[in-house]
């Protein structure tokens, strides 16, 4: 029996729930919508994720992935993934990356650009700087912003680099005028920065040290790490000035891993030649691939060393999917649904690790967890909500918050509902855990053995937990119809095959055929089905 990928769409409180749960939550009217969206097959509670592996088999994972990538990825992209062996001097692979590499320029904002796509994965990217453009004793100015930042410089120190680390305190970012007076300090040969630190979720102001670069310092090459800003952040190699960028299949390029991507420009291009050292790396030897690249671009094949073609072709079709959009409107989808998680958390109290909303990556976000919450109890909570998260990178700091990715397809796809799932996980794992958040009124106790639950629709293919917030609350008989309603059900009980898709509400807003119950998020749509 095929995989069903059809998820059960669960509008899960009523206004007058949310209110009572949140009493700050409601008032806006631009909220986000609620809709509760888990798998199709019944939701495994598991004591701690350590033993996911031991209770659920890899082929029937149905949980929301939700961490800072990899990222939920489309269907059309997990076909392409799906074929048969396929030689990578096949015509159609061929054809296929030559699409890609002239679209990473276009993603990126390059006419004139060098891709470099390789396997491996984004810290590849790290490496093939290092190795092909400093030279022993070569100083590199590094900016960093967290974890992802200060890893960067200690690969360059590997590769025999002098490096100067500019840090930042966890929430904020390096200061523009610490930048300017380092490069008169020194003569820098690379100045490199994390465009968005997945550590933090603190965005850097990458225009500005270009601008500062091309005054102070023109020499130096301009290195981004765009990991995790690629294709959700804007960025614009030609206008500003970057000189190299990387990136990676798996975040907002929406692919699953596998892929290294380093877009290089002209003049880091032509300054191979001038090296007066050869380049100490075999695989990620520029020299040795840029001849690849250039073949495959213009359609013919070559090789160095095997591609990971499956994955390759399905990046083409995702990134093929973001050039069709128009970058500037997936990027303005991207800031569209961070300001909307962004709102929605500090609506019940939560605190975002960046210090201003200035610093706040549109790509993902990291966010303090309440007193006495620690992550490892709601990353298992969200979990039973059918909603992977990451927890925290920074030591000493590490449980006490998490990190959630709202890029790729759940901010350019918002009819997925990835992000609402999310947000109504995060506020039902809160409560289970004894959060509560009073302001401008004490915060009332939320009755969850008291809901009733409406059919939307039968399929008799799958089966679906009923869930609210986190907690089994009813099961269904044989030959029940639609628009059957259940009053009183208990905690606990088994999912039945032909529940599909349900409507959870409070029993002080009953529904019927004629008069429907309200949802927190305004009228449901006409078709709630996706994902099927």
């Amino acid at each position: 029996m095929p995989l069903l990928r059809a998820r059960a769409i669960f509008r899960s409180i009523s206004p007058s729930y949310i209110s009572r749960a949140f009493p700050t939550l409601a008032k806006p009217s631009n909220s986000l919508p609620v809709y509760h969206r888990l798998s199709s097959y019944s939701i495994h509670h598991f004591s701690s994720l350590s033993n996911l592996h031991q209770q659920q088999n890899m082929d029937s994972i149905t949980e929301l992935c939700m961490i800072p990538g990899p990222v939920e990825v489309e269907a059309s992209v997990l076909k392409a993934m799906s074929t048969k062996a396929t030689s990578h001097m096949d015509p159609r692979f061929i054809a296929s990356l030559s699409e890609l590499i002239k679209n990473l320029k276009v993603v990126f904002g390059s006419t004139s650009a060098q891709p470099f796509v390789i396997a491996g994965s984004g810290t590849l990217g790290w490496d093939q700087v290092a190795a092909n453009i400093l030279e022993q004793g070569d100083k590199a100015l590094v900016l960093s912003n967290g974890y992802f930042g200060d890893g960067f410089g200690d690969c360059l120190k590997a590769y025999g680099a002098d490096v100067t680390v500019l840090n930042a305190k966890i929430g904020d970012s390096f200061k523009l005028d610490q930048v300017e007076a380092e490069l008169k300090s020194k003569n820098y040969k690379i100045v490199t920065v994390s465009h968005v630190d997945t550590s933090s979720g603190v965005v850097a102001d990458v225009e500005g040290v270009c601008n500062i670069v091309k005054r102070v310092s023109p020499d130096t090459r301009v290195v981004v790490d765009s990991v995790c800003a690629a294709a959700a952040e804007r960025l614009y190699m030609d206008k500003w000035g970057v000189d190299v960028v990387i990136a990676a299949s798996q975040k907002a390029l929406g692919c699953p891993p596998g892929v290294s991507i380093v877009i290089a420009s002209q003049r880091v291009i032509d300054a191979l030649n001038q090296r007066t050292s050869s380049i100490p790396a075999y695989y990620v030897s520029w020299k040795r691939w840029l001849p690849v690249m250039q073949s495959y671009e213009a359609k013919k094949g070559a090789y160095f060393a095997t591609p990971c073609v499956q994955t390759m072709m399905a990046l083409d079709v995702s990134v093929r999917h973001i050039v069709e959009q128009g970058m500037e409107e997936v990027f303005s989808k991207h800031e569209k649904v961070s300001a909307q998680f962004t709102e929605a958390i500090k609506r019940v109290g939560l605190r975002p690790v960046p210090l201003d909303d200035s610093l706040r990556s549109n790509a993902m976000s990291a966010v303090w967890l309440p007193e006495g919450i620690s992550y490892p109890d709601l990353a298992a909570k969200m979990f039973s909500h059918g909603i992977v998260i990451s927890g925290g990178i920074f030591k000493g700091y590490a449980t006490q918050y998490f990190r959630i990715g709202h890029m790729g397809i759940s901010a350019t796809n918002q009819s997925l509902h990835n992000v609402d799932a999310t947000v109504q996980a995060l506020f039902g794992s809160l409560l289970e855990l004894g959060y509560k958040h009073t302001s401008p009124s004490q915060t009332k106790s939320i009755d969850k053995n008291n809901l009733r639950v409406r059919i939307i629709s039968n399929d008799s293919e799958s089966q679906t937990a009923i869930s609210g917030l986190g907690r089994r609350v009813g099961q269904l008989d044989v030959g029940q119809t639609e628009n059957a309603e259940y009053e009183g059900t208990k905690p606990d009980q088994s999912p039945h095959p032909t529940a599909t898709r349900l409507v959870l509400f409070s029993s002080g807003s009953k529904g019927t055929e004629t008069s429907p119950p309200r949802y927190a998020g305004g009228s449901p749509p006409e078709d709630v089905s996706y994902l099927k």
